[in-house]
């Protein structure tokens, strides 16, 4: 693709989500530190009913503060139009270059934008559908992830209709404490800790209400977090340092994710950046991050997750982050949060380019058949 002035760019904040208010954190930070000079920025709001609203600027989070568009409807949408894309808005066309969804959670990060995305023939910033639907579902992502020989804590999924089968195979065949998470969201949210089987109905129960499935696996008692982001460069993977992470609680709530506002500064009392740990973790961590990007099939930038067992030093698998807070900027000192931004640009621009080589249709005459019988 050529462009001979500026790239439109058009990010994608907002959606029908639980995270919703996360993504426009995240989204700010991006708009206000993408390149001028090189892109050309429109923002497109989804609300809570997933209505498509082009914000006039988006330097602030003042308006989302005052509710100003609950109640908005739909005032723009996106059209193809002679092999290009276009933002319509009150009649007027603006071509989408490259599309940056900076959405979280499920409805909007979990394979939904990206399809939409698919369909528009544009450049993405982000994952596709198929590993951005398996990642947002921890228990598939685990299954598959555990048969390519990456190492995490033992766990079940339960569904509403499995929940009286399952709580008994829990009783013996785990030891408490449990840690009990929705399998489709993130943030820290709906989770809780069981230490009796009354806590772990009472857990299940109410993280079914955030989502159809529910992951529970086994707590450790002495552990560390650390978290590694990666992304790709014209083929190539960038890993970043390695984040420590811990809380006073038993778990990172949302609140220790969140209560800087969202906004990921080094400095902060319960974060440390890089970890101090060994050569050879450091390189275990590293690899298991390689790994999982290429089998689950990413694209742009993502953070991985990892507990570190402390009585049994071993490091487990946790989650990954397709769309991680913040992009996982903070992670990558050597690079300012503008240059990491256009280097997300360019490979995404890169990919696609690529994947313009491949055969999109088989010829055929099937529909050449004088006779093509139809059952009825």
């Amino acid at each position: 693709m050529n462009f001979e002035g500026l790239i439109n760019v058009c990010v994608l904040i907002g959606g029908c989500s639980v995270e919703h208010e996360i993504s426009l954190i995240s989204g700010l930070q991006t708009v206000l530190n993408m390149d001028k000079d090189k892109y050309n920025v429109k923002v497109v709001y989804l609300s809570k009913n997933n209505d498509l609203i082009c914000l006039k600027k988006f330097d602030s989070l003042d308006c989302f503060k005052e509710n100003k568009f609950l109640g908005k409807k739909s005032n723009c949408y996106f059209r193809r139009d002679n092999d290009k894309t276009y933002l319509i808005q009150k009649g007027r066309k603006w071509k989408v270059d490259v599309f940056f969804p900076v959405v979280h959670g499920k409805g909007v990060e979990d394979g939904s934008l990206a399809g939409m995305i698919e369909l528009l023939k544009v450049p993405n910033v982000c994952s596709g559908v198929t590993s951005s639907a398996v990642a947002q579902d921890k228990g598939l992502c685990k299954r598959v992830l555990k048969s390519s020989g990456i190492r995490m804590a033992k766990f079940i999924e339960v569904t509403y209709d499995s929940l009286d089968k399952k709580i008994g195979k829990i009783i013996s065949s785990f030891s408490f404490p449990l840690i009990i998470k929705p399998a489709l969201l993130g943030s820290s949210i709906g989770i809780s800790i069981a230490t009796n089987e009354i806590e772990l109905k009472e857990g299940i129960t109410n993280a079914l209400k955030y989502s159809d499935k529910v992951i529970v696996e086994h707590k450790f008692e002495d552990f560390v977090e650390y978290n590694m982001a990666c992304f790709s460069s014209k083929g190539e993977l960038v890993t970043s340092l390695v984040e420590e992470v811990s809380s006073k609680n038993d778990y990172l709530t949302f609140d220790d994710k969140y209560n800087d506002g969202g906004l990921k500064e080094v400095e902060k009392d319960n974060r440390c950046v890089p970890a101090k740990i060994s050569d050879e973790l450091e390189s275990e961590i590293r690899n298991y991050t390689k790994t999982i990007y290429k089998v689950l099939g990413f694209s742009g930038v993502v953070r991985v997750d990892y507990l570190y067992d402390k009585v049994n030093n071993k490091l487990y698998f946790n989650e990954v982050n397709t769309i991680p807070g913040s992009l996982a900027f903070y992670l990558y000192p050597s690079y300012s949060f503008k240059e990491f931004i256009d280097l997300l640009i360019k490979d995404a621009l890169f990919r696609y380019h690529k994947e313009c080589d491949m055969i999109k249709s088989f010829d055929t005459n099937i529909l050449s058949v004088k006779v093509l019988k139809m059952k009825k």
